[in-house]
């Protein structure tokens, strides 16, 4: 049975072929007679009547043309556009003591909106306006960047990290038109995220060595991982109640990457509170405990699924991806709460 199905595949495909040079031919000759008519004729009334006879005429093999044109367009260019760069471990520069946890937020947000495009405000005459997953991790990556220069805007309480705190608060789909007010220009939201960059890095350079003191305590960054890895479960744990097992499910992969953006971002900010903190997480017997969790959150961070699934948890088959990351961000969270727990009480004992 096989060989019968191939020989007509290929009589089928033989002739979409032949149609296909045949048109292409056949509207070659075409503009080659235009363009060999002197200029007062080409751009003749009637020389535009020809080309839209000839495309009503031919508009099956015009449709052909035009589909497989956006479908290369916008194929090639989201698969160029789509890889999403999870490399952990990179080397993160500063010029200040002690700012290598702050210094990594910087690095993570610059590989995000300067290294690559900021995909969730493309427009659609962009091929990476079509991608999914990749503006979904760029989202979640920002958010986390964002909440946690919050713990250090608090702590320094300096103009620069203060103003990088609201421009992180900038919507993340505006590309060139307000989505608030019709008709209106508005800034890029990757140019506020840049922006907010340039006020971390001013920050880091002039005003992080004279600031030492008001240096964040350890046990509240710690506090700030914990919570926001809680938060990331029950946002799966939420999610899995109501929507695991259905056929056609779009938004588990948009849960998905974000939450994998935000688990990036918390281990390049763990790795940088170890140098930071390196002489109390070692006094206070933490080290363990951190390097642990970030052995996990790495796990989460190169979970990489074909297709994101989210089927029934008792289903014996099928993979519930949604779980799997779940579970990772669960035992990060276990060492990270246990640190937590001793940071904490270690400061109750100093403070009378």
């Amino acid at each position: 049975m096989t060989h019968p199905l191939l020989t007509k595949l290929k009589i089928t495909v033989k002739r979409i072929l032949g149609r296909c040079v045949y048109n292409w031919v056949y509207l070659k000759k075409q503009i080659q007679k235009a363009l060999d008519m002197p200029n007062g004729k080409l751009f003749s009334k009637k020389t535009g009547n020809n080309l839209v006879t000839l495309a009503f005429k031919r508009w099956k093999s015009c449709s052909f043309i035009i589909i497989c044109l956006l479908g290369t367009y916008y194929g090639i260019g989201a698969f160029v556009s789509s890889r999403i760069d999870t490399r952990l471990n990179l080397e993160v520069k500063t010029s200040t003591p002690e700012t290598h946890a702050l210094s990594a937020l910087g690095f993570v947000l610059r590989a995000q909106i300067d290294n690559a495009p900021w995909t969730p405000a493309l427009p659609a005459i962009f091929p990476a306006a079509v991608l999914d997953n990749l503006p979904n991790f760029q989202i979640g990556a920002k958010d986390a960047i964002a909440y946690f220069i919050k713990y250090y805007a608090q702590s320094y309480q300096n103009k620069h990290l203060q103003k990088a705190r609201e421009l992180l608060n900038y919507p993340e789909d505006i590309w060139l038109f307000s989505q608030t007010k019709e008709d209106s220009f508005a800034p890029g939201s990757a140019k506020q995220y840049l922006k907010a960059l340039a006020e971390i890095e001013t920050f880091i350079n002039k005003d992080a060595s004279l600031q030492q003191a008001n240096k964040p305590l350890l046990s509240e960054l710690i506090k700030g991982v914990d919570k926001l890895l809680s938060d990331q479960i029950s946002d799966i744990n939420g999610y899995t109640r109501e929507h695991t097992s259905e056929y056609l499910d779009f938004e588990a992969d948009n849960l998905f990457y974000k939450i994998q953006g935000s688990t990036y971002v918390i281990h390049y900010l763990l790795t940088g509170i170890i140098k930071d903190y390196q002489s109390e997480i070692v006094d206070m017997e933490q080290y363990e405990n951190v390097t642990t969790a970030l052995k996990f959150l790495s796990d989460a961070v190169k979970l990489n699924p074909f297709r994101v699934k989210s089927t029934a948890l008792n289903d014996s088959y099928g993979a519930n991806h949604l779980i799997y990351l779940a579970y990772y961000l669960l035992q990060a969270e276990i060492y990270i709460k246990d640190m937590h727990h001793t940071l904490d009480l270690n400061r109750k004992e100093i403070t009378p």
